[in-house]
């Protein structure tokens, strides 16, 4: 693990994890393919056609936030809210509705992984008897995000802040005083651990507390030289494609989430390289085939 993370977990009494893009991360490129993913396991199901229903939802989402700010100048929503918008606003069935959100849980499960490097990280804040928090901005409830933390392995954790349980978020920074409050603690006894500068490090330094950007993935892969050399910037412009968004996805999760400590040596490496990148690929187009030739 980085000697500078290390140094830092080590003075705090709390260690609080970002969830989205730093603990957990998704089997697809884009937050919103898993909207495109609901699209097609409800047309599946139900054997209707719902056109342009990732945009659809996308603008339900940012509409239902527009309105709550002019009401209660409040920032984040939850999922019901977004899904009675939807209905009332862009007059989706309400059994549809109910019906999309319901495949959207089960979908945001299925998708989502830990990250390897935080979940290294996540040990060693236990091992060295940290309080472990997760604080996140985010409209799944609480039932489901806690779902997702235990199926990924963080089965213990002190607390979890939700911005669609609490109705504050990191983003305007008034979940970070809430926090500080709840336990009781001076602000520089927490760590904060994230992906989004602003929300993640600079809004909780302004609150007092300690932080440690953690890029994205996704952001450090598209800008090294392996991800040109190796040509996967051509498949990136093809991201439209959900098996891109797959493939591109799994890539970027193997080789930019792995714990530093996972040495192997240069034949193994070869090998598993060239499996996972090439062999795997041609595997899943060949059950595609198949399985298209077979119905």
């Amino acid at each position: 693990m980085n000697h500078t993370l290390a140094k830092i977990i080590n003075t705090s009494q709390y260690v609080s994890f970002d969830i989205f893009d730093t603990a957990i991360i998704r089997n697809v490129l884009e937050p919103s393919d898993v909207f495109t993913l609901v699209q097609k396991q409800y047309e599946h199901c139900h054997s209707e056609l719902l056109p342009n229903y990732p945009k659809l939802r996308q603008k339900a989402e940012k509409k239902s936030r527009e309105k709550l700010w002019r009401r209660e100048q409040a920032s984040e929503v939850t999922l019901d809210t977004i899904f009675d918008c939807l209905i009332q606003d862009f007059r989706l069935n309400h059994q549809t509705a109910q019906r999309l959100k319901k495949i959207e849980i089960e979908t945001e499960r299925d998708v989502c992984r830990r990250n390897e490097f935080i979940f290294s990280v996540y040990n060693y804040c236990r091992e060295n008897h940290k309080q472990i928090l997760f604080i996140s901005d985010m409209y799944l409830p609480l039932s489901v995000i806690n779902k997702i933390l235990h199926a990924a392995g963080y089965d213990q954790s002190d607390k979890l802040f939700l911005s669609s349980a609490i109705g504050k978020t990191k983003f305007k920074g008034d979940i970070y005083p809430y926090v500080v409050e709840q336990l009781g603690c001076n602000p520089n006894d927490i760590l904060h651990i994230g992906d989004n500068y602003q929300s993640d490090v600079l809004n909780a330094k302004a609150n007092g507390l300690l932080s440690y950007f953690y890029k994205k993935p996704r952001e450090r892969a598209i800008n090294s030289y392996w991800f040109q050399n190796e040509k996967f910037h051509k498949l990136f412009k093809k991201k439209t494609y959900l098996d891109s968004s797959f493939y591109i996805a799994t890539i970027i999760n193997q080789y930019y989430c792995a714990p530093q400590d996972n040495q192997t040596s240069d034949e193994e490496d070869f090998w598993y390289n060239f499996g996972f990148k090439n062999v795997g690929i041609l595997f899943l187009s060949f059950m595609n085939w198949l399985h298209l030739a077979t119905n």
